[in-house]
Formats: C-alpha cells, sequence, structure tokens
C-alpha cells in the first residue's frame, strides 16, 4: 500500500491520525490521516477499480473515492475525485483527486489531510500467502 500523500500522519491540537486514535464519546479513528496541502494531487495506495464517489458529510461539499482492490478495498476522504475517474482502473501512484481543505471544516488547529480508512482486507495478506 502506498501513502496517499506522501506527507507524515496527522498531529495537532484536535488529535491524532493514527488508527485507533480517540475521539471522544468512546469513540476510536477508524483511518489514517495523512498531511496534505489542499490543492495537491492524491495518490491511489493500491491497484484497484475506482468503485463510486464517496461523501463524508451528507450535506457539504468534501468528497472521496472507494477503491476496491484485489485483495483490498479503501476509502478516501477529503478530496475531489479526478473527472470520469470513478469506473475507471487505477495503479497504486495513479493520480486520483485533488486535496480539499478539511481544516475549513473544524478549524484552523487542524492540519489539512487525506483520510484513509479500510473497509474489507482478506487475512492473508498478512500471512505470506498468495
Amino acid at each position: 500500500m502506498l501513502n496517499p500523500t506522501g506527507g507524515k500522519i496527522r498531529k495537532d491540537i484536535k488529535g491524532s491520525g493514527l488508527f485507533n486514535a480517540p475521539r471522544g464519546n468512546d469513540r476510536k479513528h477508524d483511518g489514517v490521516d495523512f498531511i496534505v496541502v489542499p490543492g495537491r494531487k492524491v495518490l491511489s495506495p493500491i491497484d484497484g477499480q475506482v468503485l463510486r464517489q464517496a461523501r463524508p458529510y451528507s450535506n457539504e461539499n468534501y468528497s472521496g473515492v472507494e477503491i476496491e482492490g484485489k485483495r483490498i478495498t479503501v476509502l478516501l476522504f477529503y478530496l475531489r475525485p479526478l473527472k470520469g475517474i470513478v469506473g475507471s482502473q487505477v495503479e497504486k501512484g495513479d493520480i486520483i483527486g485533488i486535496a480539499q481543505d478539511i481544516s475549513k471544516r473544524y478549524g484552523k488547529e487542524m492540519i489539512p489531510h487525506i483520510h484513509l480508512r479500510v473497509t474489507r482486507c482478506d487475512p492473508t495478506l498478512f500471512m505470506g500467502m498468495p
């Protein structure tokens, strides 16, 4: 899997971007937040098909994509997908969209980032099995 921004994992006054970091109300962070400069390109972390455009919030302009690979499916938020990319096959490292500025929603204290969540994974990936 490839880091979609090349940036470090977010850590700011609003919290940690690490997987399973506390989120309040006994919730845990369900992905990893990679720092990005808004307006920069976002890369596909896996080989696969872009299944759909995703919306993290129903009534706002933030968006993302879901990419299904052979043995793993990922969801990325806070990017504007490239036009016509839904339904396309992508390779790890291909440009899939342009980073949005999530700090406009949560305040300047939150570092802009791309949220990456694994939604499906074949456990044999971790067992060295083909």
